[in-house]
């Protein structure tokens, strides 16, 4: 009796294999087209919420340094010479990067009182940032029609408190933001939270009255307007003086010398633009703008416009052309500067993620639907496929190795459209972004994240497509060679 000649299992490497899986979706390019097109969809839909995001976090942490900037001077000579009220206080000190040791020296308080004073003015701030936040109903239900600081005085009655806790818990959509037990704790420490802020009043008050007596012996002036031109004009020693007089009122660490130097150039272009504004304001001036200009739009427009030389004979020659438009540039900046910080509104998730709750559930079903698709057009490239997969098991292919293709072929899919996706999702988003934001995503252009968001979303694209073939190609690797031959 002739013996059989059995031979080893022949297998083919993991190149060869990849081969084979990409002549298999040529083959079927129609119906491979379809599935990567589920996939570009769903991908693209992920990398425009994503790349959306980390664009406004970008642009807006550089607005928000360019605001720092634009207002710097004001910011600077209100806390000179401004009178603070508690409220004021209090939201100086609430803000997360608030100077509190340079606010401690000012007091003369030890740094530990003025965190602690801090730290309970951040969560009464926020507990009110939330209240804000609801509609009248809700807030109703919660305080009545209690507002702002007196709310915690309300809360303060124990029967209140219980009512108030009972409403908080029933809430769904909008749920506290500070645990209860430590806003029962802010309540409870309200009344000395008032005491510290007027406390700190009294003292800041004093130190701005000194401050004021300092100025009209040092300028001349006797008011702010007057203290303002002088600093703007002011040379080297008087600046230093004038640090002196900061450093002996308690401003030492809130404004130093080289801050106040640094400051100047602001201050005179703050004046140069009062004074413009004082003479557009003027009757002449109104006069003289419609004698050049025929028209008498708003200040801010003529303000733009000072660049043109019909704006020369509207001052007379008072200033200088480079003047004017430097003036014309600093309004136009920061009129850029409120409509890209109004663009911005509502972008940037409060809870710090980079996609909301509604975006996450919103992905969620896209992805859901995408696997679904993928599984279904799996499931009838099988159909098609019967015979095929007969004759490779017949020919010796395991099942490992037929589940190893399909797996394959829906990943090379899933990666090819998960990698279109992302182009897609991110040349939606640069489009809109450019709109939104102008040359401000430009210069804020976040590379590495947005490199990251789309690698995260190839991946995306290739375990989708991956996990949503796991059941096709098991059922394909399971199925017995003599039923495939049979189908018709």
């Amino acid at each position: 009796m002739q013996p059989i000649d059995v031979r080893n299992q022949a297998h083919l490497s993991l190149v060869r294999t990849f081969g084979l899986c990409t002549k298999g979706i040529r083959h079927r390019l129609f119906r491979s087209v379809l599935t990567t097109m589920v996939i570009i969809l769903a991908v693209a839909f992920f990398m425009n919420l994503l790349a959306d995001s980390v664009v406004a976090r970008a642009v807006d942490v550089g607005v928000r340094e360019e605001l720092r900037l634009n207002r710097r001077s004001a910011v600077a000579t209100d806390l000179w010479f401004g009178h603070p009220g508690a409220s004021l206080l209090a939201g100086r000190l609430a803000n997360a990067g608030a100077p509190v040791a340079g606010y401690a020296a000012l007091a003369g308080w030890p740094a530990e009182r003025m965190a602690a004073l801090a730290s309970a003015c951040a969560r009464e701030r926020r507990f009110l940032s939330w209240l804000d936040g609801l509609d009248s109903g809700t807030r109703a239900m919660l305080i009545r029609r209690v507002r702002n600081e007196g709310v915690f005085a309300w809360l303060a009655e124990a029967q209140r408190w219980d009512e108030f806790a009972i409403a908080a818990a029933r809430l769904r959509s909008q749920r506290l933001t500070i645990p209860l037990d430590e806003l029962r704790r802010t309540v409870a420490e309200a009344p000395a939270t008032r005491r510290e802020l007027d406390a700190l009043v009294a003292i800041w008050q004093d130190k701005v009255a000194e401050r004021e007596d300092g100025m009209r012996l040092l300028t001349g002036a006797a008011d702010r307007t007057g203290w303002i031109a002088w600093l703007s004009a002011a040379e080297p020693e008087r600046l230093a003086g004038f640090s002196r007089l900061l450093a002996q009122t308690g401003l030492a660490e809130l404004s130093p010398p080289e801050q106040v130097v640094a400051l100047q150039g602001d201050l005179r272009l703050d004046r140069l633009r009062d004074e413009v504004s004082t003479i557009l304001g003027s009757d002449e001036g109104r006069q003289r703008w419609r004698a050049s200009f025929r028209t008498q739009p708003s200040l801010e427009e003529k303000l733009l416009l000072l660049g043109d030389q019909r704006a020369q004979s509207v001052f007379a020659g008072r200033f200088a052309p480079e003047e004017l438009q430097q003036v014309a540039d600093s309004v136009a900046a920061a009129r850029d500067l409120t409509q890209r910080e109004a663009a911005l509104a509502g972008k940037i998730d409060p809870a710090g993620g980079l996609v909301s709750t509604r975006q996450a559930l919103l992905v969620a079903i896209s992805f859901l639907v995408c696997m679904v698709g993928i599984a279904n057009a799996m499931l009838m490239a099988i159909t098609e496929r019967f015979r095929e997969i007969a004759t490779m098991k017949c020919l010796g292919a395991t099942d490992g190795f037929i589940l190893t293709q399909f797996l394959m072929e829906a990943g090379i899919q899933g990666a090819a459209g998960g990698a279109m996706g992302m182009v897609l999702g991110l040349m939606l988003t640069l489009i809109k972004g450019g709109w939104l934001y102008g040359g401000h995503l430009l210069w804020y252009f976040p590379a590495v994240e947005l490199l990251v968001a789309g690698i995260a979303c190839i991946v995306a694209g290739l375990l989708l497509a991956t996990l949503a073939s796991i059941y096709p190609s098991w059922m394909a690797s399971r199925m017995a060679p003599m039923e495939a031959m049979r189908v018709e």
